[in-house]
């Protein structure tokens, strides 16, 4: 609840108080906006506050603060990876997450991931209403977008298809809705198409 009161800035700016309780220490980095001209669109990365020497040690990630592979195979949604993927497992893994009562991975899905605006992805655009946008790309730019859109799109729907009725019980974890094992309706509603295409696309 914390989290959703907060705007997406307040959100980034409350994540230094969250890394350093993950103990995740970056000592000479910090976020930054950064304008790129062939998307007419500021992206937010991460950049230096002080310089940083050759071979020198920029973040130190406990591993059990650290997402990756790891952390969906050791968690109850690890049989998915085989089904839709390790990225895809990892979109469904941080929605969950996001959506349950309390979690952990709370401060990193709400001040990173969400606050991360995605209007700048193309592979976001719909070319139902973005056709010109998606115009202003190079021939690559736009084959790649249409290629990450499908194959999105094919892994959304092979959660619906298959994970859904294999792992609804894990899916449904932590009271993301309002019964202990969701219903299909519901986890298409936690597991929209809009919000895992935006969590794959930030991924």
């Amino acid at each position: 609840a914390t989290w959703e009161r907060r705007t997406l800035a307040e959100r980034v700016e409350l994540w230094p108080r969250a890394q350093k309780a993950m103990g995740i220490q970056c000592p000479k980095l910090k976020f930054g906006s950064f304008y790129y001209p062939t998307l007419g669109i500021k992206l937010r990365g991460v950049r230096a506050t002080e310089a940083i020497r050759s071979a020198e040690l920029v973040c130190r990630v406990p591993r059990a603060s650290l997402l990756s592979a790891f952390t969906i195979q050791n968690s109850s949604l690890s049989p998915m990876v085989r089904e839709v993927g390790t990225r895809s497992a990892m979109a469904s893994f941080l929605i969950r997450e996001s959506t349950r009562n309390a979690s952990f991975w709370m401060p990193y899905v709400k001040a990173l991931l969400e606050a991360h605006p995605t209007d700048g992805i193309p592979q976001t655009w719909d070319p139902a209403t973005s056709q010109e946008r998606l115009n202003s790309l190079s021939n690559y730019s736009r084959k790649l977008a249409a290629s990450s859109r499908a194959a999105t799109e094919s892994a959304w729907r092979r959660l619906v298809d298959v994970s859904f009725r294999r792992h609804a019980a894990a899916l449904s974890e932590g009271g993301v809705c309002d019964a202990i094992v969701c219903s299909q309706e519901q986890l298409v509603q936690v597991y929209s198409r809009e919000r895992f295409r935006s969590m794959v696309s930030v991924l």
